[in-house]
């Protein structure tokens, strides 16, 4: 009976034995690499790229080969692993690699850098010929806050900067290029104990090469808005260079820097004119300005009727009350040189939606009432048509709007028919 119990006691030791020699035996299937130097884990970019060729080495030197074996000899393998990767690790001394064996073998590799290292990085950008604000508008951008070189050179040995440089590089270009797909970057690293990067930022595609101003609107004389647009045009000169890709998508930041040029014009704030404006992009960069009072309306500009024989040149002047977002009444002078003679009026009109208007007015030097309608066609099509109750006569007309404040108009009446350009003052 006893004899029995060793022998199941001496086969379960023996059983258990051959599972421990399994067990250590197992086969290596991963390696992993862990670093160790006087100031820490280095850099990320630097860590990765050790452990890449480290775990290359390990892979060679432990290949085929399974935990038991190598543990019976770690410490000629770890000598091994080291002197072969002080050969290819640049800016490191390799001092140990100590080797755990397992189904996933580790690595501890101990190294500490020699000569210089990079103490701090000083980053400069390259604008090229961008104007401050410009320089400014690009410099806000994520992709160039902080110091993202700071982070991935500091503390690495000068003679690791080689190899850094060409992991860094692409690093600094993707992230920067990402962020600011109008531009490429090119980027230039000078090793030193205070390394310099330098950036250079090269627009890409179609870029502003002129600007224009154009005063829009009705509510408001040109000649009384100049000053206004002068600083808007000084401002708008800013951006000459820029791709217009990024200013499109820098739109809403640059009207509003528009927007408050124009509003610093003493004659605009003098009135408590609201400018408002529209950026058109491209090689050519627009700006509309339009300006508007909440309460008056302004109005002043000179026609002259080709084709027509009579009072054939005039100048007018206006100046409207609004009582409602479209309901105005106004006082109209009609001044013709040639004649000497005045026509004054006193009118009404009110908009429907955005194209319609419909009026009625008094002329009362000739004490004539007038039925107003114009209609926009859309772009920049027109069609106006006046009614006299007094006399019974018509005035038609279909006319064009240019940007450069002038419009032209061909007019039938009952008895005659003439071309009438017309500019706004």
């Amino acid at each position: 009976m006893r004899h029995g119990r060793v022998a199941r006691v001496l086969a379960a030791v023996a059983l258990a034995g051959s599972l421990h020699a399994a067990a250590s035996a197992a086969p290596i299937e991963q390696i992993e690499t862990v670093l160790h130097t006087p100031q820490g884990t280095p850099q990320a970019t630097v860590t990765e790229r050790i452990r890449a060729g480290v775990e290359v080495i390990a892979q060679h030197v432990l290949a085929a080969k399974d935990s038991e074996e190598v543990a019976a000899q770690r410490t000629a393998y770890g000598r091994l692993i080291a002197d072969v990767a002080g050969r290819v690790v640049a800016g490191y001394i390799v001092l140990d690699a100590e080797v755990t064996p397992g189904a996933t073998t580790r690595i501890d590799l101990t190294l500490v850098p020699y000569g210089k290292l990079v103490e701090e990085v000083e980053t400069t950008v390259d604008y090229g010929s961008l104007s401050a604000e410009a320089r400014a508008l690009v410099a806000a951008e994520p992709a160039l806050a902080g110091n993202r070189a700071e982070e991935l050179l500091v503390g690495l040995p000068l003679g690791a900067l080689d190899w850094v440089g060409s992991i860094a590089i692409p690093i600094l270009q993707h992230e920067i290029e990402s962020r600011l797909p109008e531009f490429t970057a090119q980027i230039v690293i000078e090793p030193e104990r205070r390394t310099a990067v330098r950036i250079y930022l090269i627009p890409r595609g179609e870029t502003v090469r002129t600007t224009t101003v154009e005063i829009t609107g009705e509510d408001i004389p040109y000649l009384f808005l100049n000053g206004a647009a002068s600083r808007v045009e000084e401002c708008l000169a800013d951006y000459v260079g820029l791709p217009t890709a990024y200013v499109a998508r820098q739109q809403e930041a640059i009207e509003s820097r528009l927007a408050a040029a124009a509003t610093a014009d003493g004659f605009v704030r003098r009135y408590d004119i609201h400018p408002t404006g529209k950026l058109y992009p491209g090689a050519d960069l627009r700006y509309d300005l339009t300006a508007k009072t909440g309460m008056w309306v302004i109005g002043a500009q000179a026609s002259l009727d080709l084709g027509k024989d009579e009072k054939n040149m005039h100048l007018r002047a206006e100046i409207g009350r609004r009582f409602t977002s479209r309901d105005i009444i106004y006082l109209r002078t009609d001044f013709f040189p040639h004649a000497v003679e005045w026509d004054v009026y006193l009118g009404y009109t009110h908009r429907f939606g955005t194209g319609t208007r419909l009026g009625w007015q008094y002329e009362l030097t000739e004490r004539r009432r007038e039925v107003l309608a114009e209609q926009d066609l859309g772009g920049r099509w027109y069609l106006r048509w006046e009614h006299d109750l007094t006399n019974e006569e018509d005035t038609g007309a279909v006319g064009y709007r240019f940007r450069d404040r002038l419009r032209a108009e061909y007019v039938v009446t009952n008895t005659e028919q003439w071309l009438r350009l017309t500019g706004r003052l």
